[in-house]
């Protein structure tokens, strides 16, 4: 089965804050996945970045909202459980996309 869906729709995000165009197909066993991901496509009806340039070493790293998105899908039960105390969802909003690429520029450059 495919899970096909918009890097836009499941938060992934340009420097500059607008939704990034980019289709994405993950291949899945899961029923459950396929569903969570039926309705993320975009409607277009607002402004893109494309992935190109550095926002393709943006897009590297999967949005916190489609890894949200896929843990739901496959332990909806033990998510229901579990609720982030408001002081760890505000630091998840002021932590800043990391690409891998940086990371190792900064330490080769050490």
């Amino acid at each position: 089965m495919d899970a096909e869906f918009d890097g836009g729709a499941v938060g992934l995000r340009s420097k500059k804050g607008n939704p990034t165009k980019k289709p994405w197909r993950v291949k899945t066993t899961s029923q459950r996945i396929v569903d969570a991901f039926k309705d993320k496509t975009c409607s277009c009806g607002h402004p893109h970045e494309i992935c190109e340039g550095t926002e393709t070493a943006r897009s590297a790293m999967y949005p916190p909202q489609m890894t949200v998105l896929i843990t739901q899908a496959l332990y909806p039960a033990k998510c229901a459980q579990q609720h982030a105390p408001a002081e760890h969802r505000e630091v998840e909003q002021h932590l800043k996309h990391v690409s891998p690429l940086s990371v190792l520029r900064t330490s080769q450059s050490q």
